[in-house]
């Protein structure tokens, strides 16, 4: 199985990171390195129209290869890889199973392990899955190029791809969907082990990381989006990489002069830091635009940084060629990882981004720039991330944002502000879209306080208008919209990591320390268990209505184990599958060559799931250009290629009988 050729490359370049570094560093730097492998698969193979699964296989054995020679090469591999293995991840110094080790293991086997069965039993199937995500990945396959191709849903062509490039490369060796939602999952294990790993870097023992640790994974937003294929975790996980990789170079340089400038240790994790938060910082803003916005102050704080050295070192000419590398390292990553993208927009769209091929109201990005606006959407979306699934409490946050909005002089459901011309509600459904946290919102507070009544340094104050600028740098150049949340994740994860350092150094009382770990571990549990759309237990909102005695109470009852794989498919609208299953089941075995009409938000997925049933692997999908922007030459078809027209016009398809 050509998976398993992946799988092995996976693992080698894991166990070469490994002789060098601990396991949580191996982890991550074996994962960005899947990452940009991935990436420069699809786009070196679709030069030509290669994009298959014998080029895509053949390129992983060159990797396999060439990391099984490094390794079979390398002395000491075995010996070091099996001491990396004796110790606990949190507590190396110790081979004994300490209590917080006790509680780690715990989190394995009762969030972690669960995650990942979710993640490979129960195919995609969230909304944003359904219309671009997956869709995507199946036209890039189909047309055997990353390039644009027609379609009605925008999203499929103008996003930022690189998680459907690792998708593709999973979907297209493997030849099922089965894996699409592990590219998220890893990010959350990477995510978890850069939190352990920043507290690490600070100081903080092995208790203060599992309680960082903690913190990050009872998040509902990322335990949510850690089993589907939404691209916010893995943008979370390349920014806080890139994070981790600041703090490792800022440390080592503080660490230089006391060791020397000759500690050849010292420059050789300098060059290699280098290369990592390069490649975070480009793969993420590959990812997700506006990890550009969080990580913009950060990138200059270190380039500063590193500039002020040169002046205070000892060999001041070493040191300038230190930084020059630096410079010249990441400005030659940005140009591998970013000019393609770039550069196909330009070309297919007009622009860099594309942003023009949505209409006004529909693209996310704002046209009213003025602060008053800023302030607007900073306040809506703290409500959002405060929220609960509770509507008496909802209605009490919105009338405290409508009366905010009076003094402010604006409306909160101003169209040019909001997007799509919503007006502002309040919608916590529970899902990896709109999922708040109040109980981290406390945490939040308790942070502030206690930062309060510590002595306020220059590294807080550094760190509350890095915050307060990201933030509102974020809601004066996007719209609003409900599922803004998951966008600002990113920033939100290093925020909790920020305030977890805050609560663990200034809090005196362990016991509240303690409490705060096991009130967090339960509140981890419940989207693992009462996930809507994967509910082990139950769904939520199923409980809710038999607390509150509604005569819905049971419809949403079934859990993953009582339905089919197709059942998942439509977990999120059930509504549909009776509709799209008729549709299919009046197509004739040669209508095999379909042309879509959809809207914005079709689950054109589906579409796609039904045709594999029905036509096996002979069948193609398609749309006609529609002006909107130029497609690929070799990926349009023209009307009389196609023999059958599905339509769907508001959540209902059909079929057009007069082509």
């Amino acid at each position: 199985m050509a998976i398993i050729l992946l799988f092995f490359s996976a693992l080698f370049i894991f166990l070469n990171f490994l002789k060098v570094a601990g396991l949580r560093t191996a982890f991550i730097k074996s994962f960005i390195a899947t990452c940009f492998f991935s990436y420069l698969f699809c786009e070196i193979l679709s030069l030509n129209n290669a994009l298959t699964k014998t080029n895509i296989g053949l390129g992983w054995l060159m990797v396999f290869i060439a990391a099984l020679i490094y390794f079979i090469k390398s002395k000491g591999s075995l010996e070091a890889i099996l001491n990396a293995f004796k110790f606990n991840p949190l507590n190396p110094s110790s081979p004994k199973v300490s209590f917080s080790s006790s509680v780690l293991i715990t989190v394995l086997v009762l969030v972690v392990l669960p995650l990942l069965l979710l993640s490979v039993f129960v195919p995609p199937n969230n909304w944003d899955s359904m219309a671009y995500h997956m869709p995507r990945v199946l036209h890039w396959i189909q047309d055997k190029n990353i390039y644009p191709y027609p379609t009605n849903i925008y999203r499929q062509v103008l996003t930022s791809p690189l998680s459907e490039y690792v998708i593709l490369n999973l979907q297209i060796l493997s030849g099922t969907d089965s894996f699409a939602n592990l590219v998220q999952f890893f990010s959350f294990v990477g995510v978890l082990c850069e939190v352990s790993l920043l507290f690490k870097l600070v100081g903080i023992n092995h208790k203060g990381q599992l309680f960082a640790l903690l913190m990050v994974a009872s998040l509902p937003m990322i335990v949510f989006q850690a089993t589907t294929t939404q691209t916010d975790l893995l943008a979370t996980f390349f920014f806080i990489s890139f994070v981790y990789f600041t703090v490792a170079i800022v440390k080592e340089k503080e660490k230089e002069k006391e060791k020397g400038n000759e500690n050849m240790i010292e420059k050789k994790n300098f060059f290699s830091n280098t290369i990592f938060l390069a490649l975070s910082l480009t793969l993420g803003i590959l990812t997700k635009y506006n990890v550009a916005i969080f990580a913009f102050p950060i990138a200059l704080y270190l380039f500063i940084f590193l500039c002020q050295k040169i002046n205070t070192n000892l060999n001041t000419k070493q040191y300038s060629i230190q930084v020059l590398y630096f410079v010249g390292i990441s400005l030659l990553i940005a140009l591998i990882v970013l000019a393609p993208f770039l550069s196909h927009n330009m070309h297919y769209f007009g622009s860099i981004t594309g942003q023009g091929v949505f209409d006004n109201n529909a693209s996310i990005v704002s046209d009213k720039l003025s602060i008053k606006y800023m302030l607007s959407n900073n306040i809506k979306q703290l409500a959002d991330f405060i929220s609960i699934p509770l509507d008496p409490f909802n209605k009490l946050i919105h009338a405290g944002v409508s009366g905010f909005h009076k003094i402010l002089g604006v409306s909160e459901n101003d169209p040019g502000n909001n997007w799509a011309g919503e007006a502002f509600t309040i919608n916590n459904h529970l899902n990896e879209d709109t999922a708040g946290s109040l109980f981290h919102f406390g945490f939040m507070l308790v942070a502030l306080m206690l930062l309060f009544k510590a002595k306020i340094t220059k590294k807080y104050l550094f760190g509350i208008f890095y915050f307060i600028f990201s933030f509102s740098l974020f809601s004066l150049l996007f719209r609003y919209s409900a599922f803004n949340f998951r966008l600002l994740l990113p920033l939100v994860t290093l925020l909790i990591v920020c305030c977890a350092y805050i609560i663990f150094k200034h809090l005196e009382n362990t016991k509240w320390i303690q409490l705060a770990m096991i009130s967090m571990f339960f509140v981890a549990l419940l989207p693992v268990y009462f996930n809507r759309a994967k509910p082990i237990i139950a769904d939520p909102f199923y409980l809710k209505r038999v607390l509150s005695h509604s005569p819905k109470m049971l419809e949403g009852s079934k859990t993953i184990f009582q339905r089919t794989k197709m059942d998942h498919y439509f977990a999120q609208n059930p509504s549909l599958q009776s509709n799209l299953v008729a549709v299919f089941d009046s197509l004739a075995p040669a209508q095999n060559k379909i042309l879509l009409e959809t809207e914005f938000d079709s689950y054109e997925y589906l579409a796609w799931v039904l045709a594999k049933e029905k036509f096996g692997s002979n069948f193609y999908i398609g749309y006609l250009p529609n002006g909107k922007y130029m497609s690929n030459e070799a990926n349009i078809q023209p009307p009389s290629f196609y023999n059958s027209k599905l339509k769907d016009l508001k959540s209902h398809w059909s079929i057009v009988t007069d082509k």
